[in-house]
């Protein structure tokens, strides 16, 4: 789901083993990377409060799972990660 089209409440995407949960925060959101591998404990990669709007949050997250090493090519040609992350309504939240 595209970042216009979250609205409030928390939203939650996968990608690989990482997974990003946005949450809005009144006038601010909030977003955590989680490292979720297959057979391990889940563990905090990071986190951001304060982000402007939820592209925002996609944005930071993105670069952050990038940083560890996360890709995508289209074609041969490296592509935002960002744009290709589909965010479903979630019930967990950022702390």
């Amino acid at each position: 789901m595209a970042a216009p089209r979250i609205e409030t409440g928390s939203w939650v995407a996968r990608w690989g083993e990482w997974e990003i949960v946005i949450h809005d925060r009144a006038r601010t959101w909030s977003v955590e990377v989680w490292s979720v591998p297959d057979a391990g404990t889940r563990r905090s990669l990071g986190k951001a409060r304060g982000l402007d709007d939820a592209q925002a949050a996609i944005d930071w997250a993105s670069s952050l799972i990038t940083s560890s090493g996360a890709r995508v090519f289209v074609s041969g040609k490296e592509q935002p990660l960002a744009k290709f992350l589909s965010f479903v309504p979630s019930t967990d939240s950022v702390s």
